[in-house]
């Protein structure tokens, strides 16, 4: 492998190839001889003491981070002696002797590792401890009163390692809280890990660092007097010392240029001098980073050109604790003390964010081994390939044995407190008593037990999945046969036949009384009627019909009357349920409404609806319109929906995620109620594939055309009546041609707006041929059609208004933001203003329209006014307002994605399909021939635009998803069950799902649920915001919780006009508070309610001058009256709630309906307390963790990065939305956020700033580093803090964990005794924070 291995960069002509050939050439003839060398030098190194030349080699400047050399700026965590004495007490009043959490799962003796020895690594935890400075009897009384706390937390089925971290961790801990003052080391003692200088503590624990990393060089293979020359010289910085002795592994500067030199010569180019050399090394350098797998690199990392380069490699066998996957390590390249690179050692650099300073020492200097046996030719692939195989795991396993060798010669140093420790002839510190051989059978012989007890534990899972499934479907089958019954007995219930009867009586009037009536001859011009007897026919002889109707053909109203009719015809009207699904709020209120209408009677009779938090319906209701999650729930209450004879579900192309979930549901059913009959309709419907979807039990039928016909106009058609033309210098005004090679016609770009447009130009030449004049062609080559051009859709409604019949215009739009701005601008426009009687009929629809105002759109319009609704695709199916005659149609969409890697939602504007399309143009000729106006040409429609929109299971996270499966103890597990969906979702999406529930704590480690996933489940939001309405609620601070939890699942109240945005901002920074956007929003909130109790005129004029939404406000107080409800039905708020009935919180909370109940006032003790809010909201979001380091100058902005998937620290920013995103300052280091976005660049929208206490307490999992004085929370956010600070926090947080976890277990049951002194102390201790200056010590 050459220099240049093809591909990469060719400078310096033959010389540059001579380089190549003498390298190669020289490869085999010189090996031996080097490697003698390198042997001899090596050994030399070790031996000698050269502190000459271990000086001499500077360690250049890089992005690589050496073991011990990790960032700066460290906050201090601070205790007052009185919190101390506070905390301990608590702790001891809770009787806590360890930290001891029970893990979530049983245990079962098949989980236990055979292959480790427990007695070993007790043995190995002792002497770590031993080398801290602690006496050997204090280790033993350690270990034994923690042995418990092992068998509690299972550490028997976990890996030799994480059992010695564990059982150090926990004998530190309890040694730091009982023992005496002068039996602790002298670094341990809190009066000198304070803020004691010069010769106390911090020499003392720079020393016993200094120490510690000589032990470490000796274990990777170096001499002692070689590791501490190194340390000498490098004045105790372990990077640099590590630096000087892996450069002695490596030929010198002479001993280089020689072996250069002479490769040249061999190849003829013997005259070639230094410089020569150097620069033809240069290139091939360079060919060799940029040859190397791109996907290597880390961001920005790429950069052959300064001979440097920073990537992230992943490290077989090394994984995070709990990940998911394992981390990365960094691996750096520098080339530029190396110039003589391939003859000379580069700099090479290597950490990883789970080994410690030890084993990364060991890896480090082991890779250099490695490269030093490779020099002479291009080796940066081959160390690549070292660190992905077994090099790392061997070098940390050479360490370990040699570690286990006679104990070194310790440095000559006083020991306070302790008496050292003599090599040790019995005892847990002594070493065992087998010899290698012995041990090495015996670990082979473990290692049998170990693989014979997985067989043994995949046996035993399989048999209880078996058992299981066999109780389940007995179950079932037990269910179905009941439900058959009950439907044989109703058939023969007098009362049900009399029912019947009254239905067929009341029906035979209607029919009688109302067969001239104007709405009926309505229902027969429908291409439905028509169908009528095919359409009852069909669901009578299948289990599934699947109904394909063109847009405006009467399905949605009439299929379910005519099923209804029948059966009243044939005397089972009583007998018969229908539930219909509709995907949206508005359509199962309005389509129920209209069917109610035809058959002349109120709603809530014969036809009701149920939507969330209201709902029309009686005992005589026999079709019930309902959303798709409605349905949903109930089945997991009803799994087999007994009572139920036929579920309709309408738009079932959309696909969404619970449409999709419910079929799935429904296929399942199917088997066990042979009597339901299930109806799926759609205007757009891809039919072959719900057939074979329902293979054997499924039928098609097909519903004709439009009522009347609808003509389309494409943009072309538009820029030719119009004669628009885009001016230069705007948005709208192509800026240069863009050019997209291997263009795939069959999927859509990424976004809407990136301007590619496959064979736009040849499209545009032919339209001269068609009669399009020379403008239009010249319009299209100037128009940036990947924007919504609002000059030219307020042209085109202004032209229609003027010169076209009469008839509503309905306009679809992507989003709110984008409804506001063509709002605007339509009621700017003197013609639309007046054509829409000064804007009363200018109507904005979209879905955070309370049922009443949504309910505006379907009233026509005086004579000679025109009606405009401007809406998103919520007005694309179902809902029909039947006055429309023209669509303008932007040909756009809002679409959520989704990035399992990295858990970033991605909201894009696409371009909509072409099913889309066709329901948009739909919505016209529904009373008279239409008019579809499409603001993209016909090209783009036919080329760009997808068929189908991507099912929504393929593009959202599925956490939510995930926790109803199990919920509803779905068979084959979330894996199984989502493999059974009409498209299954990604492997990885499902993956990163789980991951995330179990670092939650909703599910446990065999991906069941736990008592919060249950809770969670049942609440229909978020994950993340279910947790954070759970702790508020526990914690007595649920009022204000209610109300952030309904911001995050809705959105934000805030607006800001276009022409008012400084006026906006400034009127939002009024309620910050805290540099928090949460809290910014509370206020906001609060303030409305204020003036809400003054009258109807302050509370508009307080939204009004604060740029606040009423419509979002009302839709906040319904999602807090909703949360309190499902949280009271849950027994969350006071373990008297079930008792007193469910209804107490149905209305909406004004004046004083809340604040006299006891369960309430109880809930909302803490509720004044903003730091524990602030904790709950770490609770609940965490670890959607932002740090904040200072700028790279004292006039830049904070530098803001979070923790990736991968274990990589990347960049950040503040959304301009978020109070924050000016900040020049933060109160703290830490932010939390709800989601991160990824747009033009990763956003978070909304951030708050905590603090280290309200982190630590109520973040992630806490590891106290004793002797270096640091507590730090998923290895990433670490603070310097007193050991004994350290395991008190650890302590009360643990205790904390188990007091919420049982209360979460037992809902209702009073643990007041435990939570009340207990949360006492958490609140002492956030109130008692201030905000610590930053440390200069490093991490």
């Amino acid at each position: 492998m050459g220099p240049n291995r093809g591909g990469g960069r060719r400078t310096g002509g033959g010389g540059h190839q001579a380089g190549q050939n003498a390298m190669d050439k020289a490869k085999l003839k010189k090996e031996k001889e080097k490697a003698a060398k390198r042997g001899s030098r090596a050994e030399a190194a070790e031996r000698a003491n050269k502190p000459e030349f271990l000086q001499s080699k500077t360690t250049g400047k890089g992005s690589g981070t050496r073991p011990g050399a990790e960032g700066r700026g460290v906050e201090e965590v601070v205790m007052s002696a009185n919190c101390a004495a506070m905390v301990t007490e608590t702790l001891r009043r809770l009787d806590v002797s360890t930290n001891a959490m029970p893990r979530v799962g049983s245990s079962s003796s098949v989980d236990v590792r055979h292959d480790v020895d427990r007695e070993d690594v007790l043995r190995k935890a002792a002497q770590a401890i031993g080398k801290k400075g602690f006496s050997e009897g204090l280790i033993e009384r350690a270990l034994a009163a923690t042995r418990r706390a092992a068998d509690v937390e299972r550490d028997a089925c976990e890996g030799f390692n994480e059992q010695k971290r564990r059982a150090i961790a926990r004998a530190m801990d309890w040694l730091i809280l009982n023992a005496d003052k002068n039996e602790l080391p002298a670094a341990l003692r809190p009066e000198v890990k304070g803020k004691t200088k010069g010769k106390g503590g911090d020499e003392a624990a720079a020393k016993d660092d200094a120490e510690g990393a000589i032990e470490a060089f000796v274990r990777a293979g170096f001499t002692v007097d070689a590791a501490r020359t190194a340390m000498r010289g490098a004045k105790g910085d372990v990077s640099r010392a590590l630096d000087d002795l892996c450069a002695a592994l490596g030929p010198s500067r002479e001993e280089a240029l020689a072996e250069a030199m002479e490769a040249f010569a061999d190849t003829g180019a013997d005259s070639a001098s230094e410089d020569d050399i150097r620069e033809v090394l240069r290139n091939a350098q360079y060919d060799e980073l940029s040859e190397l797998p791109r996907d290597l690199y880390k961001q920005r990392g790429y950069n052959p050109a300064s001979g440097t380069a920073s990537m992230a490699v992943e490290i077989a066998g090394i994984v995070a604790l709990g990940a998911a996957k394992q981390y990365a390590a960094d691996f750096y390249v520098s080339f530029k003390d190396a110039p003589l690179y391939p003859f000379e050692l580069p700099r090479l650099s290597f950490s990883h964010p789970t080994l410690d300073t030890e084993r990364s020492i060991a890896v480090s200097v082991a890779m250099m081994r490695h490269a030093a046996s490779l020099v002479g030719q291009p080796m940066i692939d081959d160390i690549i390939e070292w660190l992905q195989g077994s090099g790392p795991l061997e070098a940390i396993e050479e360490a370990r044995e040699r570690a286990m060798a006679p104990a070194l010669e310790p440095a000559k140093k006083k020991v306070t407190g302790a008496k050292a420790i003599p090599a040790p002839k019995g005892g847990i510190l002594a070493p065992p008593t087998q010899t290698k051989e012995e041990r090495k059978r015996e670990l082979e012989r473990r290692r049998e037990l170990a693989a014979e007890a997985e067989k043994t534990r995949a046996r035993v899972e399989a048999q209880t999945e078996a058992e299981a499934q066999t109780i389940a479907e007995a179950k079932t089958k037990k269910l179905a046969e009941a439900i058959l019954k009950e439907e044989e007995k109703r058939a023969n219930d007098p009362r049900v036949i009399a029912e019947s009867e009254r239905l067929k009586t009341e029906l035979t009037k209607f029919w009688n009384d109302k067969k001239d009536s104007p709405i009926l001859k309505q229902r027969q011009r429908l291409p439905a009627w028509a169908k009528q007897q095919e359409l009852i026919d069909a669901v009578e002889r299948n289990q599934v019909l699947i109904v394909a109707g063109e847009t405006g053909c009467g399905k949605t109203t009439q299929l379910p009357q005519f099923i209804l009719d029948n059966a009243i015809w044939q005397g089972r009207g009583a007998m018969t349920n229908m539930i219909c699904t509709q995907p949206r709020r508005i359509s199962a209120t309005s389509v129920a409404s209209r069917v109610a209408s035809e058959r002349g009677e109120q709603i809530g009779k014969t036809v009701g609806y149920k939507i969330r938090l209201e709902g029309s319906m009686s005992s005589s209701t026999r079709i019930l319109f309902c959303t798709t999650g409605v349905l949903l729930r109930r089945l997991t209450e009803d799994p087999l929906l007994s009572g139920t004879s036929h579920v309709i579900v309408d738009e079932v192309h959309e696909r969404s995620l619970d449409s999709d979930f419910l079929l799935v549901l429904l296929r399942d059913i199917l088997p066990h109620r042979p009597t339901l009959k299930v109806v799926l309709m759609s205007a757009t419907l891809n039919a072959l594939a719900f057939e074979d979807y329902f293979k054997g039990v499924s039928a098609v039928s097909k519903i004709p055309g439009f009522t009347y016909p609808v003509n389309e106009h494409y943009l072309e058609d538009i820029l030719q009546v119009t004669e628009y033309q885009p001016n230069p210098g705007t948005e709208y005004f192509k800026k240069a041609p863009r050019r997209r090679d291997n263009f795939d016609a069959s999927s859509r770009p990424v976004s809407s707006k990136d301007g590619d447009i496959p064979d736009e130009d040849s499209f545009n030449i032919t339209l001269r041929d068609k009669g399009y004049g020379d403008n239009v062609v010249r319009a299209l080559r100037n128009l940036e059609q990947g924007l919504i051009n609002y000059e030219l859709m307020t042209l085109l409604i202004s032209h229609i208004c003027e010169s076209m019949d009469e008839g509503a215009i309905l306009v679809f739009m992507p989003g709110l933001a984008e409804i506001t701005k063509l709002y605007e601008a339509c009621g700017a426009n003197p013609t639309i203003n007046a054509a829409t009687s000064g804007g009363k009929y200018l109507i904005a629809l979209h879905s955070t329209l309370s049922t009443a105002e949504q309910s505006i759109v379907f009233d026509h319009a005086p004579d000679s006014v025109r009606k405009i609704v401007i809406a998103t695709n919520i007005a694309e199916t179902s809902i029909t307002i039947d006055d429309v005659v023209y669509v303008v149609d932007s040909g756009k969409c809002k679409e959520n994605g989704y990035d399992p890697n990295t858990r970033m939602q991605l909201l894009l504007e696409q371009w909509v399909s072409r099913a889309s399309a066709r329901q948009r143009r739909g919505r016209a000729g529904r009373v008279q021939a239409g008019r579809c106006f499409r603001m993209y040409t016909r090209h783009v429609h036919d080329t760009v635009f997808a068929e189908h929109t991507l099912p929504e299971i393929r593009r959202v996270p599925l956490e939510g998803l995930c926790l109803q499966i199990q919920l509803q103890r779905m068979a084959g597990g979330i894996a199984g069950f989502l493999g059974k969906a009409l498209e299954p979702p990604k492997v990885e999406s499902v993956e990163a799902a789980v991951a995330s529930l179990k670092r939650l704590g909703a599910l446990d480690e065999r991906e069941c649920l736990t008592p919060l996933g249950q809770h969670l489940a049942t609440l229909p939001v978020d994950v993340r915001v279910g947790k954070m309405l759970l702790y508020g609620s526990m914690l007595g601070c649920l009022d204000p919780v209610l109300t952030i939890a309904a911001v995050l699942s809705g959105r934000s109240p805030f607006v800001a006009p276009l022409d008012k945005r400084d006026e906006a901002d400034l009127a939002k920074k009024l309620f910050a508070e805290d540099q928090s956007d949460h809290l910014t929003i509370l206020n906001a909130y609060n303030g409305w309610q204020d003036a809400k109790k003054q009258g109807r005129s302050s509370e508009f004029a307080f939204t009004r001058e604060n740029f606040l939404s009423w419509r979002a406000l009302e839709g906040i107080a319904d999602l807090r009256n909703q949360f309190t409800q499902l949280l009271n039905e849950s027994g969350f708020l006071g373990s008297s709630s079930k008792k007193k009935g469910g209804g107490r919180y149905r209305g909406r909370q004004r004046g004083n309906v809340l604040e006299t109940d006891v369960d309430w006032i109880r809930a909302n003790r803490n509720s004044e307390n903003k730091r524990l809010l602030k904790s709950v909201l770490v609770a609940g979001l965490y670890p959607n963790l932002i740090k904040v380091d200072p700028g790279s100058r004292p006039d830049a902005p904070p530098r803001l990065s979070f923790l990736a998937e991968n274990g990589r620290t990347e960049k950040i920013q503040i959304h301009p939305s978020s109070i924050n995103f000016e900040a020049k300052k933060f109160i703290t280091k830490w932010l939390v956020y709800h989601e991160r976005v990824q747009t033009t660049a990763i956003f978070v929208r909304d951030c708050t700033a905590v603090t280290p206490y309200q982190l630590l307490l109520f973040g992630g999992k806490i590891e106290v580093q004793h002797t270096q004085g640091t507590i730090s929370i998923d290895r990433w956010a670490t603070f310097q803090a007193p050991a004994k600070v350290g395991v008190l926090l650890k302590e009360i947080r643990n205790q904390l964990d188990r007091v919420l976890a049982q209360k979460i277990e037992n809902v209702g049951k009073d643990v007041g005794e435990l939570s009340n002194p207990l949360v006492l102390t958490i609140l002492e201790l956030l109130d008692s924070e201030k905000i610590a200056k930053m440390s200069t010590k490093p991490n």
